[in-house]
């Protein structure tokens, strides 16, 4: 029986289309097509889509490539969980009951061979980012989203969420090195707490530093790295996938896709 967990963080799957944003997600599906027979669990760390929301009648129509895929991940007896991040806090009904995914709240506990592991995506951890902790209450409060649902129309929303997120990569650029002391301290906390091993995204930077007899792990990203971490039997790994070598069936996709996606945009602005 396999029991091998993979997770990954911070793909930022985009709501627009481009040449690396449809590399990076047949990338993606290779990763899941070459793993996908020693998968028991794929767990997304957070920040999988830049930008995720469900208003009541509509869902951003990008990466459905990746969601179909997923769905029969699910289908084929993998369990795919979602911890959100920053930029897709708010998942709804349809990731969960169309695709599959299992929601676990922000963070998530699991044990492999008696080591005791704490993961969640890491925005807001660091006591030291003030900021972003008081935007976080505001973003996330229940108040804001009957709003941002209620009265902003989807077309609206999704633009707004891009100036955000834009915005949201310059502020991370500016502070990542000031707050890495405090993804430390936040993993010291929970080391006191009984966990062996921390996992965090949300830095965009995979690093596995030795803590005394503990480890905190950032699982990097899908954007520069194309990481990922795997836990088998106690055994927790950091490793890379090797996306230079993409072979010709996977080459053959990209393109299909690339040009099936042109048609479609050509198709939208004759239609405009």
């Amino acid at each position: 029986m396999k029991n091998k967990i993979f997770i990954v963080s911070d793909s930022h799957f985009s709501l627009f289309s481009s040449k690396f944003e449809i590399k990076k997600q047949d990338i993606f599906l290779s990763f899941l097509d070459k793993f996908e027979k020693e998968m028991n669990t794929l767990i997304l760390l957070g920040d999988f889509f830049d930008f995720w929301y469900e208003w009541y009648h509509v869902i951003p129509k990008y990466n459905f490539h990746i969601l179909y895929r997923l769905r029969r991940l699910k289908d084929n007896g993998v369990k795919v969980i979602f911890i959100p991040g920053n930029h897709d806090f708010n998942p709804g009904c349809y990731l969960q009951n169309s695709i599959g995914f299992e929601y676990v709240g922000d963070s998530y506990t699991i044990e492999s061979n008696g080591i005791k592991i704490f993961l969640t995506h890491g925005d807001g951890a660091a006591t030291n980012d003030k900021g972003y902790r008081f935007l976080k209450k505001i973003l996330r409060s229940k108040i804001t989203n009957f709003m941002f649902r209620t009265f902003i129309p989807a077309d609206l929303g999704i633009e707004i969420a891009k100036y955000v997120s834009k915005n949201s990569r310059k502020y991370r650029g500016n502070i990542t090195g000031k707050i890495n002391t405090g993804y430390i301290d936040f993993a010291k906390r929970r080391f006191k707490e009984g966990c062996d091993c921390v996992i965090l995204g949300h830095i965009h930077k995979p690093m596995d530093l030795k803590i005394g007899d503990n480890r905190f792990i950032n699982s990097g990203d899908w954007i520069t790295y194309f990481s990922y971490i795997t836990i088998e039997n106690g055994t927790i790994k950091l490793d890379y996938f090797d996306h230079q070598n993409i072979d010709d069936k996977l080459r053959s996709r990209l393109l299909s896709n690339l040009s099936l996606n042109i048609k479609k945009e050509n198709l939208c602005q004759n239609q405009d």
